[in-house]
């Protein structure tokens, strides 16, 4: 009767350590130098895992075509300055070329740095058990510096007597692959999007899906629009190709280049249902509006550019934003709970449809800048579409569709309710 009891305070903190938190992992916290030094290590390595497997992608297809033509009379230091000039322009480095510069990137291509890049760094994060932000900025920084440096160094000696890479430009180009790359494995190590979608507006989290929706309608019809003009200008490519005569082991090449550049023709495609299109050199253009083109390089892709004046049907085109507005808001009023999207009033309606407007217009014009730069001497200097011009029509048109859409769609149900009662 006389034992003293403790507070339940002072009984749990002698009742020994903790245990850990569920989902919380139990290795070492980020904090401490020994996990900084294993972030580090394995940042490191990740850098160079992505960056040498990148490089190998490229390389063997380029010394297979140099072995297959070995009377060519090009030698083996060629062909490999090739290779690694090909991995630093799909990640859009600038290639200086006699009388100009090409930095047209092949997107087909810059999916492979991104992907490896990501898989690298989210294995890392996961092996050392990453647990916070600033661990992930840290291996993110960390193979990011890693991976922009090899690639300064790269293209420093990888040049050929007509080619050369500026390696601040390669070292820029590729640390902001780095940066999305890494970035991305990174913060999935630590749980994807633990504590980032907190962050985020609810009327931006809100217009999330529908955005992606709108640039997911807009992107397929810009492929599919390419794939049917390439189909319908099927003679035109087959004659390209059998007029540069490239041999065997070249056409597939000039195969794989095609391949390559698909991604970023679709690109040009989109940019063309929008409306403002897109240049194939300085003072060309091929819009809804029209086609205007002067001398093209002999790429087969580009037989699927249409003949001027460019077709009649051209201004169909610009249904396509407006079928993605509608997708846009019909997926908004089956995900929303506010009843204000649900009734069509123009007050709820307004900051949402803004935020998926605004969401579109940044995608999409970043879309065009990755797709768009100089693919050569001269007039090449101005290709593909402008960001300015493709970002902000893509987003009023998606936004008008959307937003008349939700004010039109309640009424239209209110209409058949009332004569389904009619009826009854």
């Amino acid at each position: 009767g006389g034992l003293e009891q403790k507070p339940p305070s002072e009984s749990a903190r002698d009742a020994g350590p903790r245990a850990p938190r569920s989902g919380t992992p139990s290795g070492p916290r980020t904090q401490t130098p020994a996990a900084r030094r294993a972030i580090v290590v394995g940042g490191l390595a990740a850098a160079g895992r992505a960056a040498g497997l990148g490089i190998l992608a490229i390389m063997l297809p380029v010394l297979l075509t140099w072995v297959s033509a070995a009377d060519s009379g090009a030698d083996a230091g060629a062909a490999i300055a090739t290779g690694f000039q090909t991995w630093l322009l799909s990640q859009h480095a600038a290639l200086e070329v006699p009388g100009g510069t090409i930095a047209l990137a092949p997107l087909g291509l810059t999916l492979l740095p991104l992907a490896l890049l990501h898989l690298a760094a989210n294995r890392v994060g996961r092996d050392v058990r990453i647990v916070d932000r600033s661990g992930a900025l840290l291996l993110t920084a960390v193979v990011t510096s890693a991976y922009a440096g090899m690639a300064g160094v790269i293209a420093a000696f990888a040049h050929t007597s007509a080619v050369h890479a500026v390696p601040s430009g390669a070292v820029l180009a590729t640390g902001t692959v780095a940066v999305v790359g890494a970035g991305s494995g990174a913060v999935r190590a630590i749980g994807g999007r633990a504590g980032v979608a907190d962050r985020i507006p609810r009327t931006v989290r809100a217009a999330i899906a529908p955005a992606a929706a709108a640039l997911l309608v807009l992107t397929a019809a810009g492929a599919l629009l390419v794939a049917g003009s390439l189909l319908a200008h099927r003679a035109q490519s087959e004659s390209l190709i059998a007029s540069l005569d490239a041999g065997a082991g070249g056409t597939v090449l000039l195969g794989l280049l095609c391949l390559a550049y698909v991604p970023t023709a679709a690109i040009w495609g989109m940019a063309m249902t929008t409306g403002p299109g897109f240049a194939v050199g300085t003072g060309t253009a091929v819009s809804v509006g029209g086609t205007h083109l002067g001398a093209v390089p002999a790429l087969p892709l580009l037989a699927a550019l249409p003949q001027e004046p460019g077709p009649v049907w051209a201004p169909v085109l610009l249904l396509v934003p407006a079928v993605a507005g509608v997708l846009a808001a019909v997926l908004l009023r089956r995900s929303s709970a506010d009843e204000s999207i649900a009734g069509g009033s123009l007050t709820g309606i307004a900051p949402v449809v803004g935020s998926v407007a605004g969401l579109v217009a940044l995608l999409t014009g970043l879309l065009a800048v990755a797709a768009s730069g100089p693919a050569g001497p001269g007039r090449l200097v101005d290709t593909g579409p402008t960001w300015w011009r493709v970002g902000p029509a893509a987003g009023l048109e998606v936004g008008l569709a959307m937003a008349l859409t939700l004010v039109i769609l309640p009424r239209v149900h209110d209409r058949l309710r009332q004569r389904r009662d009619a009826h009854r």
